[in-house]
């Protein structure tokens, strides 16, 4: 049954390399140097592809494919060279063992899903509410460590699930125990007001539809870091919410912009803490990669 793995065919090598892996061809060939050069080079590709397309970020087996399938082909026919003319006397290394090809190539998904679970997980929430921090076409990282130890805060870009499982971006506005109110749009925390800077009009995003500008303002949420918002009006309908309390483990979440967003002041309501995500550490926009500092893109 493993006849292949005690004669390392110049077949089977390059089966091996098209079909799972060149990492994998390279390892079941004994060549620990190759199958690293190869992870690397696959590595960089799937960078590369990010930086050109990232709306792959939200597709991530698509993302493997793009990567790998040119190092399939090109691995496969190395493959098959280097199985020809390997000595046959050559000694093995642990790592080209059948068992251990089959351990690496079960650790890349289990690998993959580990990170996915505990670490980093990819949005796609094309959202006009998180607009300007957040716009339509954006991808996100959010970081599902962020509070093992810590609780989250005001100001916090978070992702969270609904009641009926539907996945939200927006930011924290109120802790725990914390008296929400907005007066003209300006929001009160604990009776004391959000600093507001107005600071340059910008254009938003109205589905092709012709739109006034928006007055965009940088935001600091009374014990949090700054934020940039939009406010349409101070006197429509989300611009004026009576004082709320917030339950004990739960979250009061606004959008940024405020005029155009499904949040705690409608049908969201408060936010249980067990329903978060994490907090978003990273997003994608035109294919450059952003580090957000919590509250504000720089």
């Amino acid at each position: 049954m493993f006849s292949a793995f005690k004669a390392r065919k110049p077949w089977a090598a390059a089966t091996i390399t098209f079909v799972f892996d060149p990492v994998l061809g390279m390892l079941y060939l004994n060549r620990g140097y190759l199958a690293l050069l190869y992870l690397g080079l696959e590595y960089a590709a799937a960078v590369a592809a990010l930086a050109v397309y990232p709306s792959l970020i939200a597709r991530g087996m698509i993302l493997v494919l793009y990567a790998s399938l040119p190092f399939r082909i090109i691995g496969a026919v190395h493959a098959y060279f280097l199985a020809r003319s390997r000595p046959h006397d050559e000694a093995m290394h642990w790592y080209s063992r059948w068992y251990a090809v089959a351990l690496i190539y079960l650790a890349f998904p289990v690998a993959a899903l580990a990170v996915r679970t505990f670490l980093f997980q990819p949005f796609d929430l094309p959202a006009r509410s998180m607009s300007p921090t957040l716009n339509v076409g954006d991808y996100v990282w959010v970081k599902k460590f962020a509070y093992i130890g810590s609780a989250p805060q005001r100001g916090d870009l978070i992702v969270f699930k609904s009641a009926q499982g539907e996945a939200y971006i927006k930011r924290i506005a109120g802790l725990p125990g914390d008296r929400i109110q907005l007066i003209a749009g300006r929001v009160y925390v604990n009776g004391i007001a959000a600093k507001l800077e107005r600071v340059a009009d910008i254009q938003p995003d109205c589905d092709d539809a012709p739109c006034p500008s928006a007055a965009q303002y940088i935001e600091t949420l009374p014990g949090g870091g700054e934020n940039r918002i939009l406010q349409m009006s101070t006197d429509g309908p989300l611009d004026n919410i009576p004082p709320v309390t917030v339950p004990s483990g739960a979250y009061y979440v606004l959008g940024d912009n405020r005029d155009n967003s499904n949040d705690s002041r409608l049908n969201l309501g408060f936010i249980a803490g067990q329903n978060i995500v994490g907090q978003v550490a990273v997003k994608f926009i035109d294919g450059r990669l952003h580090r957000l500092v919590w509250q504000a893109v720089n």
